[in-house]
């Protein structure tokens, strides 16, 4: 397990690098370091421990050197200030902690010179397995950060290629604009609503229902269909 030190309290997307190596001179490049663990953590705040359960633990052999990494995509990571003339910043009988590097997301600007503000939660065994020591499993391929529902608010503009994979149900919201060019064919299920948009293309058929009230303008050709009502008002 890893404590860090951060001043959010909402959930914070974390990444932890690791090298087997010192890290002088690869604070800017992204070559011979791996990703060991990403997800998301619930920030606890200033002054306050933020636990990241490891999914896999990080395993290191007795006597050996290797830089790790750890970094919120976010930025609000704290740390101290270290003394370019000290080069321990804490350590015990087990392990120790060197200062290192305060780098910005990936692998950019950096300070030297700064001191862990976290914690560590460790073991170790006299008669580690060989497999242990040597399994570093690489994160960088992993899909740290999945969507967590779908999108609420689909795309408004379809797409130009046919889906391999179309849809076998009828969707709940249809198109609200009509189309710009009426349809050559009959609708078998006509619309209980009129359009928002009508056509601005004459029907091809004539209306087999005359007007009740007369036309302003009178036609310039003969009706197909004359009424057989005389109008009480005539054309003028």
């Amino acid at each position: 397990e890893i404590y860090i030190h951060t001043v959010s309290n909402a959930n914070e997307r974390y990444e932890i690098w690791r090298r087997d190596d010192e890290y002088y001179s690869y604070e800017n490049d992204q070559d011979g370091w791996t990703m060991v663990s990403c997800g998301t953590v619930a920030g606890n705040g200033l002054y306050n421990q933020t636990k990241i359960a490891l999914p896999v633990p990080i395993y290191a052999q007795a006597l050996s050197n290797f830089s790790l990494y750890v970094t919120l995509l976010s930025g609000f990571i704290v740390y101290g200030r270290g003394n370019e003339n000290e080069i321990v910043n804490v350590e015990n009988d087990d392990l120790m902690i060197s200062q290192g590097a305060a780098v910005s997301y990936p692998f950019y600007a950096l300070s030297h010179n700064r001191l862990w503000n976290g914690a560590f939660i460790y073991s170790y065994s006299h008669q580690p397995s060989s497999r242990l020591l040597d399994e570093v499993i690489d994160f960088s391929s992993t899909d740290c950060f999945p969507s967590a529902s779908p999108s609420s608010s689909p795309t408004l503009l379809p797409s130009k290629l046919e889906s391999n994979n179309p849809s076998v149900e009828i969707s709940e919201r249809p198109t609200h604009f009509p189309s710009d060019i009426p349809s050559v064919m009959f609708s078998m299920n006509p619309s209980e609503y009129p359009s928002e948009r009508p056509s601005n293309v004459p029907s091809h058929l004539p209306t087999p229902i005359p007007s009740l009230l007369p036309s302003f303008f009178p036609s310039n050709f003969l009706s197909s269909m004359p009424s057989f009502i005389p109008l009480l008002m005539p054309s003028f």
